[in-house]
């Protein structure tokens, strides 16, 4: 690593400009199974500039085998997990980064949290959709996810119903909503939604931010 660092002259000049900077999040929500990691992987290629792929999966992926394999401790410090999640991504684009966020919402309360987290960073918020009898078909052939993920999350995961760009993968392809997607990011388009849900909740940034979601932790 060290030796692709910049000399110390030029680290220094370019400082200031990148610490200004806040990135933006490009907010891929939807079932187990819909496409996002997919789409998320390639709109990284297409992109001009540099995205981080941030995933719920990855983040957990950082955990100990032993204490995923433990039900009951994992649901237990689900809230934490899911709050630290959310932090890491927002801590990321504050320092300049821009992130395509691979996600499940399956509990509202994980949006409010988002709300909060992410104020002060442009979201673009896109949905990921697919009828349900399509992702239990994906569920089934790949064979790596748990059956039944995708019909617990069907309901709950796009209840809000609020978005900047809804996309539905049983009938455009991955080039297809990637293609999309970068199209709106490069016309320069107002992402409104998450400004839109926080009206809906009368909330402010900090009222969403961690509120709830630790209302349950044991």
């Amino acid at each position: 690593m060290d030796s692709i660092l910049l000399p110390m002259n030029v680290r220094r000049k370019g400082r200031k400009r990148q610490m200004n900077t806040t990135g933006r999040i490009i907010f891929l929500n939807g079932a187990s199974s819909s496409g996002k990691t997919t789409i998320g992987r390639a709109l990284q290629e297409t992109l001009d500039e540099l995205y981080l792929l941030v995933s719920a999966d990855g983040f957990l992926s950082q955990l100990p085998e032993s204490f995923l394999a433990g039900e009951r401790r994992f649901s237990v410090k689900l809230p934490l997990l899911v709050h630290a999640f959310h932090a890491t991504a927002a801590a990321q684009a504050l320092a300049g980064m821009n992130i395509i966020l691979d996600h499940v919402l399956q509990d509202p309360v994980w949006l409010n949290d988002c709300l909060g987290q992410f104020c002060d960073i442009e979201v673009f918020f896109v949905a990921i959709k697919c009828p349900l009898p399509e992702l239990e078909k994906r569920e089934a052939d790949r064979g790596n996810r748990s059956i039944g993920s995708a019909k617990s999350q069907y309901n709950r995961v796009h209840a809000h119903n609020t978005y900047d760009l809804e996309l539905d993968t049983a009938i455009l392809s991955p080039e297809q909503c990637v293609a999309t997607i970068a199209e709106h990011v490069r016309s320069g388009t107002s992402a409104t939604a998450f400004d839109t849900l926080r009206r809906q909740r009368k909330g402010t940034c900090e009222q969403n931010k961690g509120e709830v979601l630790f209302e349950n932790q044991i």
